[in-house]
């Protein structure tokens, strides 16, 4: 016979398989299977493709919570469509956004109308941004807009609506809607036109013929131009040393430490200081004669005109050598006029 099963055996296999499967969906679920949420409705006027059921909810891209469901409304009024209004779903976990101070606003102690009340008051907005730009998909993205006016869509919902405003990705698509793209298109195939009639044109061939032969002249010309500067150059290279050879030798011509010039240069030298040393022998001479002759004798006086005279020389000698240090040339030309 078969042995019995043991009941307490199989509930304490039940028991824990039913704890290890809360416990797998408290894991997976982020801990918030048990967590109150927020509910809220966001209204967009445009399309919601890469938003899909289960995207984030984020504030300042911080993920605080998701979207629940996406139901497109269509607004008629006598069988005309007025508008299409995608009404989308969020819950926000509770606790998630709350103030540093609870002594400035309790967030916790509002309820789901007022705190949309408080957002429409601190410019709280809501707006569709790009989770990816591989995948194109999107999210819900609350953030401080205080000077942007509130925008509310007039329809009945099940939870109270938070603002929306629009980025500047969808303005820059609104404006793209608004161009000519047409006559955009239809002005460029004209300069498209008028450049292919402007290269397919009979006149090109000619033109480029006649440009061709413009530039084999111009380069004959500098070719021929090139021949006759080199004898120019040449010339000119010879004279640009003859040049330099005159120079030279004006140089050792006029150079006062050879040659005539510096010969006598050093005579009129030598005359000077035997002047000069003639002179101090005079003035010693005199000084020991001095108390032989009167103040007023003849001898006295011829001294000194001698010596008077000896001076003069002197001078001119000094000048003389001077004039001719400073204007070697006088030795050739003469004395300038």
């Amino acid at each position: 016979m078969r042995e019995r099963v043991n009941p307490t055996l199989i509930g304490a296999f039940v028991i824990g398989a039913v704890a290890l499967a809360l416990i797998l969906v408290i894991l997976l679920g982020g801990g918030t299977l048990f967590q109150q949420s927020r509910h809220f409705v966001v209204v967009f006027d445009q399309s919601l493709h890469g938003l899909s059921v289960g995207a984030p909810v984020a504030f300042r891209g911080v993920p605080i919570g998701q979207v629940t469901s996406i139901n497109p409304v269509i607004d008629a009024d006598g069988g005309k469509l007025r508008a299409v209004n995608m009404i989308v779903d969020i819950e926000i976990n509770r606790g998630q956004i709350r103030s540093a101070k609870t002594s400035l606003v309790d967030m916790e102690s509002y309820n789901d109308d007022e705190l949309a009340d408080f957002f429409d008051q601190q410019g709280v907005r809501a707006q569709l941004a790009l989770q990816s730009l591989l995948t194109g998909q999107l999210f819900v993205n609350l953030d401080f807009f205080p000077d942007s006016p509130v925008k509310k869509v007039e329809v009945t919902t099940n939870h109270p609506q938070i603002a929306t405003i629009e980025t500047g990705l969808q303005r820059l698509g609104r404006t793209i809607d608004t161009l000519p793209i047409d006559q955009i298109i239809e002005k460029f195939t004209n300069v498209l036109d008028g450049l292919d009639r402007v290269i397919n044109a009979e006149e090109i061939p000619r033109i480029l013929a006649a440009a061709q032969g413009t530039a084999e002249s111009s380069e004959r010309i500098a070719t021929g131009i090139e021949q006759q500067l080199d004898p120019i150059m040449t010339d000119l290279r010879g004279a640009a040393a003859a040049a330099n050879q005159a120079l030279g030798q004006a140089r050792d011509t006029l150079d006062l430490e050879d040659g005539p010039a510096g010969e006598l240069l050093r005579n009129l030298t030598r005359a000077a200081e035997t002047a000069e040393g003639t002179l101090a022998e005079a003035r010693t001479a005199l000084a020991q004669v001095d108390h032989l002759l009167g103040d007023h004798s003849p001898e006295r006086q011829r001294i000194q005109a001698m010596l008077g005279e000896l001076t003069s020389a002197a001078r001119s000698f000094r000048v003389l050598a001077d004039y001719l240090e400073r204007h070697p040339e006088a030795l050739i030309q003469g004395k300038r006029r």
